[in-house]
């Protein structure tokens, strides 16, 4: 029995659930394995300086420790600042791919469904995100902003995902929005600035994931977003005209 419309939809967006939260729970498993390597690092190196610090004798002491920093150098550096900022940056990147490809997929499949002389490849359009908004909003004359916050914070993401895939996570003073987006969340900062907390012209700084809790949000936004925008396509009729 050949399925009608509404049941086809219904069951793509099963599909589109199911498929979000199985990749995404696989991510977070991954990049949770990561980042708990880091820690038993970070915790080895801890470890080894509270040894040096017991030691009582100033001279012997300054011996220990310049002999352990020289020895820790970069492992220092790049298991408390770099590799975090980097598997996070890689976490991001990922977790916006998933909601570009998922976002195309169910327009795609909306196409399909609804048999729609245009898709969204139709559309001309910077990236995804932003064809799949215009492409939904076309056949449903949908209301993004019944989506917010949550679209908006997937368009912030978007650019901080931008500046790390164009810059490698660099910025200047003339990156407001960059600068706006880092301010506004708690789980973003720039790299050393306990040292630099005043940005001057003419500078290069680096954007910080102060915490893995940033990607968590991200993943949870994403699936509340499409959440919400499967409920919207549902309670609309379809709109070409």
């Amino acid at each position: 029995m050949k399925k009608k419309p509404k049941e086809k939809l219904d069951h793509t967006f099963e599909f589109l659930k199911a498929f979000l939260e199985v990749q995404f729970e696989n991510y977070i498993a991954l990049h949770d394995f990561m980042e708990t390597h880091i820690s038993s690092v970070q915790k080895e190196i801890d470890e080894k300086y509270d040894e040096v610090d017991k030691i009582e004798d100033k001279l012997e002491w300054n011996v220990a420790m310049e002999q352990l920093e020289l020895e820790l150098e970069s492992d220092l550096f790049r298991f408390e600042h770099e590799f975090p900022n980097r598997i996070r940056y890689s976490a991001i990147v990922q977790t916006y791919s998933m909601l570009e490809v998922y976002l195309k997929w169910l327009c795609n499949n909306l196409q399909r469904i609804n048999n729609l002389p245009f898709g969204i490849a139709d559309l001309k359009g910077s990236n995804d995100l932003d064809k799949g908004k215009l492409y939904i909003k076309k056949i449903y004359n949908l209301d993004f902003n019944k989506l917010n916050p949550e679209w908006s914070f997937l368009s912030n993401m978007r650019k901080i995902r931008n500046q790390i895939i164009h810059n490698n996570g660099d910025f200047t003073v003339k990156d407001k929005e960059i600068i706006e987006i880092i301010n506004k969340n708690e789980n973003l900062g720039i790299m050393w600035e306990e040292i630099h907390p005043k940005l001057e012209a003419n500078k290069v700084y680096e954007i910080k994931i102060v915490s893995k809790k940033l990607n968590k949000e991200f993943i949870e936004t994403v699936l509340l977003f499409f959440e919400k925008l499967v409920a919207e396509i549902k309670n609309n009729e379809i709109h070409t005209a």
